[in-house]
């Protein structure tokens, strides 16, 4: 026993730590509460992540080719296909692969009509790719082998009203126009449900008159990450190839968005903790002079007093470390426990996914362990430069560089405007002073916390406004459609005017949409027009701020006339002035290019707007609109508002969120796993500023004695330590929100780029930024609660006596 005290023992240090982390009960529980759930939101958010890239993995080796193989420059086909499949399959690490014939048509059935993609396809090949058949819920997808038949998505097979045993009529310009049977429906939960109809190779080729040629080979691989190096070797053999990267980049932007702001998430919220240790071990080292200087009369040397601290701050975060992972593996389970509505892919997901990588709970310990080192290195170095003689005497005078407080001449003035106004604003000011190191760490790990939760808020805001921007306000709120059993809508004029009696209706315009094809030159291309009334549709949808070319409102003097998408008239190679087809079955209308309108969406591609008596003329239905579209002040009170249409107008009225559940369900998820985040944060600096809080008050247990002694009653001193709190909040807030507006924007700018290669954007309101600032204030309040509590509740007699 009296080796193991002897300060030449080799266990000597790591005793003597061993004893200040048991004797300290409280201010370790709450250290290494800061750590372990520093750790389990790592954890947490670790998994998450690795959930989410495994989903868009398993979409790419599941749902998609690795790797397209297109015509040559210059060239509409591929020909003598077969041997490039020959020679493809031979390549190491290719599985399948498969030859396809694509086309655009227009498919119609009784009234409806819609574009597709029509798939030529050999069935067994294209199975090995995007496995349909496992996929069908309705007849056979090999049965299109046999003649003239079908097998379509079931979103496209809904809209247009088909069954199994269906015919219909599938057409397209320059093509033969042929009857197709639907032998077989498919839901894989992707796009392709919505745009696809597959036929046979042949059926594919007599339809566009073609010989023995394709559009695409597709190839499977064993290892998708091998796709790039596949691709370049069939580059060399003289063909146009590309990668899953290469073909979706969004997927592989959306990899890298996550992973580089999970990590930057997980590193803040380790700094805090590790504040947290370091403003500890700093406190505790101003408790321990007299300690230390008669460990150091006793012969320790410098090395053993640094080393001390060292292995203290290493077995507080070695603790942590250690509990934070198993909080971490039953917060995995219990958030996988959870059933949400997620849409992922277009799959729907039951719950978010996660997934475990044991290699993470070793890292994440001693990650901990390492932060925790370093947090206590620069208390431990301010112990070992402790000068023997000054510390026997418990002064703090005995660290070298540290005297007495002496506080400069705005300190002074500061300390006694508030001695006027309160007593115990006095005191709270002139602690605060007094441990300036102290102050800076919990100024730190409040403002680091407000700054991540300002900077996550900012970012994530960012990303919601993006989607709102791209989908919400691009898009009707309502729609107001036929009836069941009827196409189009008519006396929609009185109908709008009811419209307008609803409260929040902002905009109403009434549209005929129909789809067809458009012709120019040699070149044609599958489109959806849209017949309006400008100034009505304006005011809905904002077409004039989106055109890039023309006066929108000429449509209303100039009826054949016409704006397009931007990236269909680069399709159609066509600009403004110049004439095209608009074709709809054996209707076909001349309309010349009036300008060009730029949504920056899909709808670029294939849009049309002409005029609403033109679109009539080509229908061909008389005075008929397919549907209203409104506008509402508040976008949020959709459902209600479609609801509330619905029983007045006896018409089928549909929100924005019946079309775009995955917008929807993606701000609904995204805002509860957001959730967890902030409040992990708040939890952990919570635990950080309440162990402050206490080792402040154990180092002023005796001034709290006089003050008692001196007639300060209990209340006084539980203001005290709250009125401390709340002051250190206030600048730690504002500190913060000034570091999270600062990183938010740093990072919106030369951060990697968000969804579709649009760059990040970091949108904060003021009255968000206020608001946290004001949890700051409420989160000191309540962490400085329970140690204020025990200080007003100490006994003056005891605490005068007490070292």
């Amino acid at each position: 026993m009296v080796s193991c005290l002897s300060p030449l023992s080799p266990s000597f240090e790591l005793f003597v730590a061993v004893r200040h982390v048991v004797s300290r009960r409280r201010q370790t529980i709450l250290s290494v509460t800061a750590v372990a759930l520093a750790v389990s939101i790592s954890l947490l958010f670790t998994s998450l992540g690795n959930g989410s890239q495994e989903l868009l993995t398993g979409i790419v080796e599941e749902k998609l080719p690795h790797v397209r193989i297109s015509p040559a420059e210059g060239e509409k086909y591929i020909h003598l296909y077969r041997g490039l499949l020959a020679r493809a399959s031979a390549i190491e690490g290719v599985s399948s692969a498969s030859a396809a014939l694509s086309t655009q048509a227009t498919v119609s059935f009784k009234e409806k009509r819609r574009n597709a993609l029509l798939r030529g396809i050999d069935p067994a090949e294209e199975d090995a790719i995007y496995k349909i058949s496992s996929s069908i819920v309705a007849g056979e997808f090999s049965e299109i082998l046999d003649g003239k038949k079908v097998v379509m998505g079931f979103k496209l097979a809904d809209e247009l009203g088909l069954k199994v045993g269906d015919r219909m009529v599938v057409s397209f310009p320059r093509a033969r126009t042929t009857d197709l049977e639907l032998v077989g429906i498919f839901d894989t939960g992707t796009p392709l449900d919505e745009r696809i109809a597959y036929v046979s190779l042949r059926t594919a080729r007599e339809f566009l008159g073609e010989g023995d040629v394709v559009t695409s080979v597709e190839l499977r691989l064993d290892d998708i990450r091998e796709a790039e190096e596949v691709a370049a070797a069939i580059d060399l053999l003289g063909y146009n190839a590309a990668s899953w990267q290469e073909n979706n980049p969004e997927i592989l932007r959306s990899i890298n968005v996550g992973g580089f702001w999970r990590s930057l998430s997980i590193f803040f919220v380790m700094i805090i903790a590790a504040f947290g240790i370091a403003a500890i071990m700093n406190m505790l080292v101003l408790e321990k002079v007299r300690e230390m200087g008669m460990l150091l009369a006793l012969g320790a040397d410098r090395g053993r007093i640094l080393r001390i601290f060292i292995y203290e701050s290493g077995i507080l975060g070695l603790l942590g470390g250690i509990i934070g992972s198993g909080l971490g593996l039953l917060g995995i389970l219990a958030l996988g426990s959870f059933r949400f509505e997620v849409t992922a892919g277009g799959r729907e997901l039951s719950s978010i996914p996660l997934v475990i990588d044991p290699k993470d709970f070793p890292t994440y310990v001693l990650f901990a362990l390492g932060l925790s080192l370093l947090a206590g290195a620069y208390p431990a170095l301010r112990a070992a430069s402790l000068d023997p003689v000054e510390a026997l005497k418990g002064s703090e005078s005995g660290m070298k560089g540290r005297g007495l407080w002496r506080p400069t001449f705005v300190e002074e003035a500061f300390a006694c405007r508030c001695l006027a106004l309160r007593f115990e604003a006095a005191v709270a000011v002139r602690h605060i002073l007094s441990n300036r190191r102290g102050t800076a760490f919990t100024l730190l790990s409040v403002g680091v916390a407000v700054g991540v939760i300002i900077m996550s808020i900012g970012l994530t805001e960012g990303v919601r406004t993006q989607i709102v921007a791209n989908t919400i306000e691009k898009n009707p709120h309502l729609y107001v459609q036929p009836g069941r059993g009827e196409d189009h809508l008519r006396l929609y004029r009185t109908l709008s005017e009811r419209v307008w009696e609803h409260p929040g209706v902002v905009a109403v315009s009434a549209r005929l949409v129909g789809q067809g094809a458009a012709r120019h030159r040699d070149n044609v291309e599958g489109v959806e027009f849209v017949g309006v009334d400008p100034g009505p549709e304006d005011l809905l949808m904002g077409v004039q701020a989106s055109a890039l070319s023309g006066n929108f409102s000429e449509l209303n003097f100039k009826r054949r006339s016409a704006f397009l998408g931007v990236k269909l008239a680069e399709k159609l190679e066509i600009r403004p002035g110049e004439s095209f087809d608009l074709v709809l079955q054996d209707r076909t209308v001349r309309l010349k290019v009036a300008g060009l309108v730029e949504k920056g969406t899909v709808k670029d591609e294939s849009l049309v707007y002409l005029h609403l008596k033109t679109a009539q003329d080509l229908v061909g239905e008389g005075d008929v609109v397919s549907e209203i579209g409104v506008r509402l002040s508040e976008f949020e009170e959709a459902p209600a508002a479609a609801a509330a249409l619905e029983r007045s107008l006896h018409r089928r009225t549909s929100s924005w969120q019946e079309y775009s559940r995955e917008i929807a369900r993606f701000v609904g998820t995204q805002s509860r796993i957001n959730l967890i985040f902030y409040s992990m944060i708040l939890a952990i600096s919570a635990f950080v500023i309440a162990n402050t809080t206490i080792m402040i008050i154990s180092r002023r247990t005796r001034e709290v004695g006089i003050l008692m002694a001196m007639g300060a009653d209990r209340a006084s001193i539980l203001k005290i330590f709250l009125l401390e709190n709340l002051l250190l909040a206030l600048p730690g807030g504002v500190l913060g929100a000034l570091f999270g507006l600062l990183a938010g924007d740093l990072i919106a700018t030369f951060g990697p780029s968000g969804f579709g290669g649009v760059p990040l954007s970091f949108d904060l309101g003021p009255d968000l930024v206020l608001y946290s600032i004001l949890f700051a204030l409420a989160l000191n309040f309540l962490a400085g609660l329970y140690p204020a509590i025990r200080a007003s509740g100490l006994d003056p007699v005891e605490a005068i006596g007490s070292e």
